[in-house]
């Protein structure tokens, strides 16, 4: 697609530019640093920032660090070092990554099916004896790295079915799994595009897309169904449209409300019904989802919405990314001056005289320096090149975003 840069302030563009630099040049300088290689908070994030820059910038500056990276990747696989197999931290976010840079970089040799049957089997073996559906750290990350790896529709297929287990009830209505959120002693079912409901139905879209399948087609709509089901029956009580999760062992509604962020809230089950529309042209639930962004467009008080910092996960960087994908898409002009909004916010947090191009991450109270992608600089900057440039930001398919 054609990519519009949003930006068009001469000085704040200026001030975005100097902003990437102040990040390219901590990443460079501290990447060495760095031992993990997961796309979420390792090497694999940086590398990826590392790739965009130098298309931004038009150089190779970042060339030798790529073309390392690669090789540890091939010397970790030759060796058979064990390192997780999770989408977040392990190699199916690396795996990924590698693809995405064939696809748009670099050429690389193709994955073997010797190589991919792991996460296959990890998958299945997840599915039934933990009954998980998790994204970043559990097995639907490692179905959407085989869908987008292309592998065979039977494989694929099969796991579907496995994941169909999983979140059908006998009535076959939808009931995804139930899981305990240790921090506050709670059992939930997950509504989040991080870990729940809304990168399931996603990911199954993608599938569909791929195999074309009318019985996903159905698994899709009631997964949709459950979800806009958990909407608060009287929104006007709250801060956001959905919880976070749904309490199982509760018959009220929590009284929080959800933040504003990728992982977790409206924007991510946006998404969710947002992908659907789009999937099967749906006009009810594209009117939907549009819905649900206008909304959240008009939450701006840090107060109601949770956001401490500018990381991706959930800062001001991944809300403005949203929502200038959103733009670009439906060119609701709205969606620009929101993304626009939350771009000078991000740039508004860069206070800290640090090493970190002037940001820090708060996690668990505690501000800290954080140089990947998911929470860190790395996810910073390829967002505020993604305001600045007319690059399509191909790279967040990783965040289900496109």
């Amino acid at each position: 697609m054609k990519w519009v840069k949003i930006c068009n302030d001469v000085e704040i563009e200026i001030l975005a530019s100097n902003k990437i630099e102040d990040i390219a040049n901590s990443l460079e300088k501290n990447y060495s640093k760095h031992h993990s290689l997961g796309l979420a908070d390792g090497k694999a994030g940086i590398v990826l920032f590392f790739c965009y820059y130098n298309l931004y910038k038009n150089t190779n500056r970042f060339s030798k660090q790529i073309e390392d990276f690669i090789e540890e990747v091939n010397n970790l696989v030759f060796e058979s070092k064990h390192m997780g197999l999770t989408f977040a931290s392990g190699y199916a976010g690396i795996f990924w990554l590698i693809e995405f840079l064939k696809e748009e970089f670099i050429e690389f040799e193709e994955f073997t099916p010797e190589l991919l049957m792991p996460f296959k089997e990890f998958a299945e073996k997840i599915l039934h004896t933990e009954k998980n559906t998790d994204f970043l750290n559990g097995p639907l990350g490692l179905i959407f790295l085989l869908t987008e790896l292309n592998q065979d529709k039977e494989t694929v297929i099969g796991l579907v079915n496995s994941l169909r287990k999983v979140c059908l009830e006998k009535n076959s209505t939808i009931s995804p799994p139930i899981v305990l959120v240790k921090s506050i002693n709670t059992r939930v079912i997950n509504l989040s595009l991080s870990h729940g409901i809304s990168s399931l139905i996603i990911i199954l879209c993608l599938i569909y897309k791929k195999h074309n399948s009318g019985e996903l087609k159905n698994i899709v709509y009631k997964a949709i169904k459950f979800l806009i089901d958990s909407k608060y029956k009287d929104s006007a009580r709250y801060i956001s449209i959905f919880p976070s999760w749904i309490e199982v062992d509760s018959t009220e509604e929590d009284i929080y409300g959800s933040r504003l962020s990728w992982c977790y809230g409206d924007l991510g089950n946006g998404l969710a019904i947002y992908t659907v529309a789009k999937t099967f042209n749906d006009e009810n639930l594209m009117q939907q989802a549009i819905e649900i962004f206008k909304f959240n467009a008009k939450r701006r008080d840090f107060n109601n919405t949770n956001i401490k910092d500018a990381e991706f996960c959930h800062g001001t960087s991944g809300v403005a990314h949203i929502y200038n994908r959103l733009y670009q898409e439906t060119k609701i002009d709205e969606f620009r001056e929101t993304a626009y909004y939350w771009y000078l916010k991000t740039l508004e947090f860069a206070v800290h005289d640090n090493q970190c191009a002037g940001y820090k991450t708060q996690i668990q109270g505690t501000l800290v320096e954080d140089y990947y992608l998911f929470e860190g600089i790395a996810g910073i900057g390829l967002s505020l090149i993604s305001a600045v440039s007319h690059i399509e930001p191909k790279w967040d398919r990783c965040m289900l975003i496109s």
